[in-house]
């Protein structure tokens, strides 16, 4: 009877473990298959939450580039953002997504499941290129154990798409599982608000799982809502918020104002950027500039100001903003000249191009398109030309132009070489020929600085493990007409020019003109030849300067001052903006204000002053300006360190705390009056009861919570009964 027993005790464990691999194998078959050729590029590491998973594409079994590592699993959170990162060995030309099965249908083509890690084709010569990304967990995201699914694609063109099933052009795939769990049935959203108003109710609210939570936010008289900021996200000035659905846990914070400010709207359509972009506050009667960029390859269509075209511009103003406004650009395939692009732009940039009227300061973009400043330059004419940047080292910069109009820069004489090796800022002058059979009318010019390597007019200029940027202006090819225009610039009730008026001359013959003041309290400040400003001193007065074998029109222009001035440099590198931007000049003793804006996904990681780090600031001044400086904003990805405190105590700054991707952030735990630090628990492990702790080197997210409890104060008498008591 035993033996009995056992055999079909045998035969039901038999079953049973079939049947249970049999439905871990359908459930495995049930997402769409992927496969391709991963003998050239491969990836090396996924590091998502708590997955870290290194793998080598021929010894861990990644067969036919299909890798399944499901065993390896994270939880998530619904409605948290969490740090993705994506290590590949790359060969030529790949681009990475992250697809999500967030409905958990088995399949990854639902609208919000693709996660872009690189936007552009990949063209890096690095054995272990890194990309990293955010990424949020919808708030609608079913709860439950799904399927993410990272994929690395050999592309040919930015536009391509990466594929989340079927045979890869060459790559590798990798599967994982997630789990996404609210962690709690009854989830608390922290409401909090800075001084100048309430938000109703405050504090950490909970909430029953699946319910919908409004809040109510009112600013005190003399102040106005600044913004709202939900889950680290910024939703506006808004008096009110709903939190939907509420399955996870939530901040809301908000800011408010004495300064009455204003929100331009900025967007930008598919293959371009504008910056700043989103929701911009802009403070009453002030102004703001607007830069837009293309992505490599393509130009500006149209950019639409309040819904009204101010044309292809690659910037816009507004000033003495009193209202909303809104801002649009479009963008269309450049198909007139080869693309060129740089993947590392991060350490070398142009900052302004000077060229006739062509006077241009930009932030670091990698490509620029400029198209919409252009000069005149007349055939066989000498032209200076004058190109700053913000150099690494080594750096080299050639300006290309297509004299001939044939849609390429290959041709002799089409490229003019500035300077090679430099590590100065500059500006880099020389001078640009016009060949004298250079075509009639409309043409492209391109500056390229390019670390260590020669410049080059197309591709990546990335490759070689080198970096850099190009920029495109139009250049207009005019008849040569021999003539001086002279012209008074900046106070030009101050002095004079002479002669004053354009003046025509001889093919081949000299001209002198007089710069003069009209009063010893003045004096020149600038003189600039065909737009490029030429050294000083501009003394003894009155000044003279010759013109020499005048063959084509050139300019002379004269700016005058009755006060001395310093120059202060402000660039910005990628992702992110400073304003104001450009060499500007400032009155000796003054002061000036600088903002810095990160592009939305990203936060400020530096700014450097004249050399040295003044921390992630959102604002500088210079105060007393009695010298020259210089000031670079850095932006990069982030983390969030969720911040929480329990009642009686406060820790700063509170809320959802966006930490710059290596950077370091300090966080003050405060306890109300009579009650102290209970314990502080950093990623749910206790550290203590201390008053601050330090996250160092912050590349993943963090939690930190703080409780209290009362302190118990001796009654001043007591000391004097024990007293009485040890006597006794």
């Amino acid at each position: 009877m035993r033996a009995l027993y056992n055999k079909y005790t045998l035969l039901w464990f038999v079953i049973t473990v079939f049947l249970f691999m049999g439905t871990a194998t359908r459930a495995l078959a049930a997402y769409p298959a992927i496969s391709g050729d991963n003998t050239r590029e491969w990836i090396t590491n996924v590091t998502f939450n708590t997955i870290d998973n290194t793998t080598v594409a021929e010894t861990n079994g990644d067969t036919n580039g299909y890798g399944d590592y499901t065993a390896a699993s994270t939880t998530v959170a619904p409605g948290s953002t969490y740090l993705l990162s994506v290590t590949i060995k790359p060969d030529t030309g790949e681009k990475i997504s992250v697809f999500f099965d967030w409905n958990r249908n088995e399949v990854f083509t639902d609208p919000g499941e693709e996660v872009v890690v690189t936007p552009a084709v990949i063209q890096s010569p690095d054995p272990a290129y890194t990309a990293t990304v955010n990424v949020n967990v919808p708030v609608t995201a079913t709860l439950g154990t799904t399927r993410m699914r990272v994929v690395l694609s050999f592309l040919n063109a930015d536009t391509d798409p990466v594929q989340s099933s079927g045979t890869l052009p060459a790559g590798e795939a990798e599967d994982y599982t997630v789990d996404v769990n609210n962690g709690s049935a009854n989830p608390v959203i922290t409401a909090t608000n800075g001084t100048g108003g309430t938000i109703t109710p405050a504090g950490a609210v909970s909430v029953t799982s699946g319910n919908d939570q409004p809040f109510t936010i009112t600013a005190n008289t003399g102040f106005f809502i600044e913004n709202v900021i939900v889950d680290g996200s910024s939703v506006g000035v808004v008096t009110s918020h709903t939190f939907t659905n509420v399955v996870a846990d939530h901040t809301i914070h908000v800011v408010f104002s004495s300064t009455l400010n204003h929100t331009v709207t900025a967007t930008a359509g598919a293959n371009g950027s504008i910056t700043p972009a989103g929701m911009v506050r802009i403070g009453d009667g002030s102004d703001q500039i607007f830069s837009i960029q293309p992505a490599s390859g393509f130009k500006v269509a149209d950019v639409l100001v309040d819904t009204v075209s101010v044309g292809a511009v690659s910037s816009h103003t507004f000033t003495n903003v009193t209202a909303g406004h809104a801002i649009a650009a479009s963008f269309a395939a450049d198909t007139a000249y080869p693309a060129v692009s740089s993947s590392d732009f991060s350490l070398e940039w142009i900052s302004n191009v000077t060229f006739g009227a062509i006077n241009n300061s930009s932030n670091a973009e990698g490509y620029g398109a400029f198209l919409d400043k252009n000069t005149i330059v007349q055939q066989g004419g000498i032209y200076p030309v004058a190109v700053t940047i913000h150099p690494q080292a080594a750096e080299n910069v050639s300006v290309f132009i297509d004299w001939n109009q044939d849609g390429d820069f290959a041709d002799t004489g089409e490229e003019t070489v500035i300077i090679t090796g430099t590590t100065l800022a500059g500006p880099h002058i020389s001078s640009i020929i016009v060949p004298a059979g250079a075509t009639l009318g409309e043409t492209r010019m391109r500056v390229v600085v390019r670390y260590f390597e020669p410049a080059l007019p197309a591709g990546d200029l990335a490759v070689m493990d080198s970096g850099g940027e190009a920029e495109d202006y139009t250049v207009v090819v005019a008849s040569p007409v021999p003539a001086i225009d002279p012209s008074l610039g900046n106070n030009f009730t101050f002095g004079i020019i002479d002669p004053a008026d354009h003046t025509a001359v001889a093919s081949g013959s000299n001209l002198k003109l007089t710069i003069d003041v009209n009063d010893p309290v003045y004096f020149i400040e600038d003189v600039l030849v065909d737009g490029v400003a030429i050294d000083g001193p501009f003394t003894p007065l009155p000044y003279t300067y010759t013109f020499r074998g005048i063959m084509v029109t050139h300019t002379i222009r004269a700016d005058f001052n009755n006060i001395p001035f310093q120059t202060i440099t402000a660039t910005a590198g990628p992702d992110g903006s400073i304003s104001p931007f450009g060499a500007l000049k400032v009155p000796v003793g003054a002061n000036k204000v600088f903002m810095m804006t990160p592009n939305p996904g990203f936060v400020i990681k530096d700014v450097q002053v004249d050399g040295g780090s003044v921390g992630p600031v959102e604002s500088y001044t210079f105060t007393n300006v009695t010298a020259d400086h210089s000031i670079t904003a850095m932006f990069s990805l982030f983390a969030e360190i969720t911040v929480s405190a329990g009642p009686h105590g406060a820790i700063s700054p509170a809320g959802v705390v966006k930490v710059a991707l290596g950077n370091s952030q300090v966080f003050i735990i405060t306890p109300d009056a009579g009650y102290g630090v209970k314990d502080v628990l950093v990623d749910n492990v206790s550290v203590g009861s201390v008053e601050s702790y330090t996250f160092t080197n912050v590349t993943v997210p963090h939690q930190i919570s703080a409780s209290f409890e009362k302190t118990f104060s001796w009654p001043m008498f007591l000391p004097a009964i024990v007293n009485a008591n040890r006597g006794a």
